[in-house]
């Protein structure tokens, strides 16, 4: 964070606090969301609502739509970029999440539809999209571009191409 002051008034009477790093950015943005998050589950009303406009406006400003309680412990974003995650889906500890990743339902039911359960450990290239009631096991890797469209239950596996396949069986 960069502070601007004005010397000649002899101590700093204005600060203007600027984010010059991208890495500040998503750290806050982080803590916005874990801040979010405990205001909902403690029920807390009024910090609840102030709270979720906070995180609402960030998500637009940044392109970066995570819902709150999605995501256990240990996420991780990568870079600034669009990301949308289903509200629905569930995302299991130390998550690495890149720019233009997509988790969400398969469509079928207007309702919320199938939507992905993902495991610990995975790492979502860059442009991964992850579409429908599908698993994914703990520690997989999924590939820049890839379309995983049906699940992996193998545990550290690599999915890579369109549709995605494990190219890590019995590794």
């Amino acid at each position: 964070t960069s502070v601007l002051s004005f010397p000649e008034s002899g101590y700093c009477s204005a600060r203007i606090v600027i984010d010059l790093y991208e890495s500040q950015i998503i750290a806050k943005f982080l803590v916005l969301l874990r801040k979010t998050e405990y205001h909902i589950n403690c029920k807390h009303k009024i910090r609840k609502l102030a709270y979720m406009l906070m995180l609402k406006r960030k998500q637009c400003k940044y392109g970066i739509h995570i819902p709150v309680n999605a995501f256990d412990k240990g996420l991780s974003i990568a870079h600034l970029g669009t990301i949308v995650v289903n509200g629905n889906a569930v995302i299991g500890k130390n998550c690495r999440i890149h720019v233009g990743v997509v988790v969400g339902a398969n469509g079928e039911n207007v309702r919320g539809g199938d939507v992905p359960v993902i495991g610990d450990n995975v790492y979502l290239g860059p442009g991964a999209k992850i579409f429908g009631g599908i698993y994914i096991a703990d520690g997989c890797k999924i590939g820049a571009n890839a379309v995983v469209n049906k699940s992996c239950k193998e545990k550290n596996g690599i999915l890579v191409g369109i549709p995605a396949k494990n190219h890590c069986s019995g590794q």
